[in-house]
């Protein structure tokens, strides 16, 4: 399953709602993985913290920074 989370404008939430998704969908027991393709690379940074604070608990989500637009494509 592919879910995007796209808009044009920034700072309407994209990043919020991708993270939120994806620790829910981790939580119901299956594999995920975010691609951040925003330049901010706000995701990006929440994983780094996310795997610093480490918590058994936490499922695992893996997360690939991608901000080149062909390599997108």
């Amino acid at each position: 399953m592919i879910i995007a989370s796209i808009s044009y404008k920034g700072g309407v939430g994209k990043s919020t709602v991708a993270r939120n998704m994806a620790v829910y969908i981790a939580e119901q027991g299956q594999k995920v993985c975010i691609i951040d393709a925003d330049e901010t690379m706000a995701t990006t940074e929440w994983f780094a913290d996310r795997q610093e604070n480490e918590d058994k608990k936490k499922p695992f989500i893996q997360v690939v920074q991608m901000t080149d637009p062909k390599a997108i494509i």
